[in-house]
């Protein structure tokens, strides 16, 4: 499978604007911030809000019909804040997903199922990288 190129990520991240301004009240901000990094072509989305539902962040971008329209080899790396057991304390979680299959949806789906163990989450940011890692 093929690598994006830096202008099949601007037209990623261009859908993702998209959908996310569409879920918006006219007179409101996104409830996302786009990151789009043109020398290293990566794509960072954060979250304005408090995210706790990585479902419903991906249904609000149009996330699954954007990567599915890409079909490219790609990484996905999620960033959350966990709420740690017993002390009540906060620790980080970077959780990394190789996408390389126009399946996008049943591999991230699959992979972040881990989370269900976690009584409490929240998405600090997503990352879509087009490298291939060695």
């Amino acid at each position: 499978m093929k690598l994006p190129s830096k202008q099949e990520m601007v037209i990623l991240t261009n859908s993702l604007r998209q959908a996310a301004a569409a879920n918006t009240n006219v007179y409101s901000f996104s409830d996302y911030d786009f990151a789009f990094d043109s020398v290293l072509h990566y794509l960072e989305i954060e979250p304005r809000d408090l995210q706790d539902d990585y479902k419903s962040m991906f249904n609000d971008l149009k996330l699954y019909d954007a990567l599915a329209e890409l079909r490219r080899e790609f990484w996905l790396s999620m960033h959350f804040n966990v709420t740690k057991e017993g002390d009540g304390g906060v620790c980080e979680l970077k959780h990394v997903i190789h996408v390389d299959t126009s399946d996008s949806q049943k591999v991230i789906e699959r992979s972040l199922d881990m989370l269900r163990e976690y009584d409490y989450y929240s998405i600090d940011k997503v990352v879509i990288f087009p490298y291939s890692v060695m």
